[in-house]
């Protein structure tokens, strides 16, 4: 997935954008989704869980798809130094609205233990801004 984002970096300077494939999309949600259960250092089961549901109810996987999946987002989101890859890939083939939505979700997965820890809350500031979309006082000053 990493080698496909430096293409899609390098494609830009050269003026031809290529698209991911959906599988990149999927697991940059999937990583992103990882990641935000996993920033505070501890992988709580409740969260465990609520992260297994968000990736069958939004890519549809079997219990056998989702077990590979689910290995598959952690190690990616492991093996990141960063956000950016992610983002990336999210920004180039998601709608506004699908990018708003992959951020309620991650809002979810902070709540699933019952509290919010101050490093999911700048996760996902982060994520907001690197999706260029809104943050929670934008979204309150302009209503």
């Amino acid at each position: 997935m990493f080698d496909r984002v430096i293409q899609y970096l390098e494609s830009l300077g050269a003026g031809k954008v290529d698209s991911f494939a959906a599988e990149d999309r999927n697991l940059a949600v999937a990583a992103l989704f990882y990641h935000m259960i996993a920033v505070d250092g501890v992988v709580k089961p409740i969260e465990k869980i609520q992260f297994h549901a968000l990736l069958e109810k939004n890519f549809g996987l079997t219990a056998e798809r989702l077990a590979r999946f689910s290995e598959k987002a952690t190690e990616v989101d492991l093996r990141s130094s960063g956000l950016f890859p992610f983002t990336s890939i999210i920004n180039h083939e998601c709608t506004y609205e699908e990018k708003m939505e992959i951020v309620e979700q991650m809002r979810s997965l902070a709540q699933s233990d019952g509290e919010c820890h101050p490093l999911e809350s700048q996760l996902i500031r982060n994520v907001e801004e690197l999706l260029k979309l809104p943050g929670e006082n934008e979204k309150s000053a302009a209503e």
